[in-house]
């Protein structure tokens, strides 16, 4: 089983996952689990807009059944996005110059 650090907010009855050792590695996957009947914080939708965060927004009735299935629903998607994430950091920046990129334009449009 994976280790995960459980923050409960439990005053808007918010749960956050996260991974152990994610947490200090700058954007870590973020997936928002609601009881059902809550809705999310009012500037939530403002979050969505990062691929950090996973969509759609989880619900679960009971705790058994968030229980089972946290592997399937919130963990395994959220450590896919994070070796996502890790691999995106490791790319090297592409740099082109403006004579190459103008070039190129150039070209299609000659092709068209």
């Amino acid at each position: 089983m994976y280790n995960i650090d459980i923050i409960q907010l439990i005053h808007n009855s918010y749960l956050i996952l996260l991974p152990v050792g994610l947490q200090d590695l700058g954007k870590i996957p973020f997936v928002t689990i609601l009881k059902n009947g809550e809705e999310p914080f009012s500037m939530f939708k403002d979050l969505t807009m990062f691929d950090w965060v996973l969509k759609p927004v989880i619900t679960y009735s009971t705790r058994q059944e968030l229980i089972d299935g946290l592997e399937l629903v919130v963990i395994k998607p959220a450590i896919q996005k994070h070796k996502e994430l890790i691999a995106r950091k490791t790319e090297e920046l592409k740099i082109r110059s403006i004579e190459e990129i103008m070039q190129d334009i150039k070209s299609k449009s000659e092709s068209i």
